[in-house]
């Protein structure tokens, strides 16, 4: 898991596409000036507000679209 600076997400600084979308989604519809960003795997993002809730994202290559969940599938790959 790797947290993000706020340089890195000024400049969509990240490690695949899929995290480049998810990234894109989140700075379009957060204010991501109170949350932490971190890169959990190449198609997974968690997001930890001031209030320590957190967000998991990902990035449906079949539907297109970003989706969020709040709890992790336990078969879910938790490596960066």
């Amino acid at each position: 898991m790797k947290i993000l600076t706020k340089n890195e997400i000024e400049n969509n600084h990240v490690d695949t596409i899929e995290q480049f979308k998810i990234l894109k989604y989140i700075k379009k519809n957060i204010d991501v000036d109170n949350i932490k960003i971190f890169l959990i795997n190449e198609n997974l993002i968690k997001i930890i507000d001031e209030e320590n809730e957190f967000l998991y994202f990902s990035y449906d290559n079949e539907k297109r679209k970003v989706v969020y969940f709040d709890e992790l599938s336990k078969d879910s790959e938790l490596v960066l």
